[in-house]
């Protein structure tokens, strides 16, 4: 039975066995349910990208088990204890790839990396990682201008930036100065990012609507919902702060957001882990890193359908 270790940055700890037992990954990162999906049908017409030839389909449960764990940013090494015998390490962020090196290289192990990373190139000069590039901070410029035109009434939007962490600190430099006015809220790891988000919306005038664009980070991906949930809560009589993500899937009830799909990313990291387990050697694919098709950039809220002018009763008797 071939095992993935698959991690990610959560507010909480989560430790979830998926086996014959238990096949249900609703609950956890989209990630894991793209991933799944496609290896069970690597050749669907709809399950980009496409596979090699040799392409052989996986089965949950039957050919290999996930072994998933959640842990906030202090608490990442943890989340590879006893994952000596993993045959892939499934990483869910730039940062956790980066632990799940660390761990791996003081453990003396070669257990091939797959991680999604907005920066390949900091990876290039590793063994044994691979993955894929969803190119967040990029598209954050474009995001931030789909949020105003969807959200016209916004009066101000704040950014939420991981102060430190790269994906985060290069998108917030790439989007400069605009209208409505911008105000940074920096969020250090330290910090409970749920309380900062509670503070801002706090501040939001009454009868006023404020927009929060939060800007790609592992960390408040694993603090979405309890982000969401502070957004949502009631601040001012009649304000309103809206939230906008660099993802489109998560979180579900977010109002907006802009770029590749947590599921869609998932896919594209099933394709490289099929590669390795294809392997005679288990090595990872040439090249080692791939980025996911524009093709699949969406955008919610979604646009609607222009309306369809009527039809002239003279046109009509025609």
């Amino acid at each position: 039975m071939l095992i993935i270790r698959a991690v990610a940055v959560g507010a909480k700890t989560v430790n979830e066995e998926f086996d014959a037992t238990n096949t249900d990954v609703d609950g956890v990162r989209p990630y894991v349910k793209g991933l799944v999906a496609w290896l069970s049908d690597p050749g669907s017409s709809k399950s980009n990208p496409e596979p090699d030839a040799s392409a052989i389909m996986y089965t949950l449960g039957t050919d290999y088990e996930i072994e998933y764990r959640e842990r906030d940013v202090s608490g990442i090494q943890e989340a590879f204890d006893q994952a000596d015998d993993a045959d892939v390490l499934l990483c869910m962020s730039t940062f956790v790839g980066q632990e799940a090196i660390a761990w791996r290289d003081k453990k003396g192990l070669e257990i091939p990396i797959v991680v999604i990373t907005s920066n390949p190139a900091q990876f290039s000069n590793k063994k044994q990682v691979c993955g894929v590039s969803a190119l967040r901070p990029h598209l954050s410029s474009a995001g931030l201008r789909k949020f105003k035109k969807a959200k016209t009434d916004l009066t101000k939007i704040w950014l939420l930036n991981r102060q430190g962490y790269g994906p985060s600190d290069e998108a917030k430099r790439s989007l400069g100065s605009t209208n409505p006015p911008l105000k940074l809220a920096n969020v250090k790891d330290s910090d409970d990012p749920a309380a900062e988000v509670a503070k801002i919306r706090a501040l939001v005038p009454q009868n006023q609507t404020h927009g929060l664009f939060v800007l790609p980070a592992d960390r408040f991906f694993g603090w979405a919902k309890e982000i969401q949930a502070a957004a949502d809560a009631s601040g001012a009589q009649g304000s309103a702060l809206k939230t906008f993500w660099s993802t489109t899937d998560y979180p579900d009830n977010s109002y907006g957001g802009y770029g590749f799909p947590q599921i869609v990313c998932g896919r594209y990291m099933a394709e490289r882990v099929a590669s390795i387990w294809g392997s005679d050697l288990a090595q990872v694919p040439d090249p080692a890193f791939i980025t996911v098709d524009p093709g699949e950039i969406k955008m919610k809220p979604t646009k609607r359908n222009a309306k369809k002018p009527r039809r002239s009763a003279a046109r009509k008797k025609r």
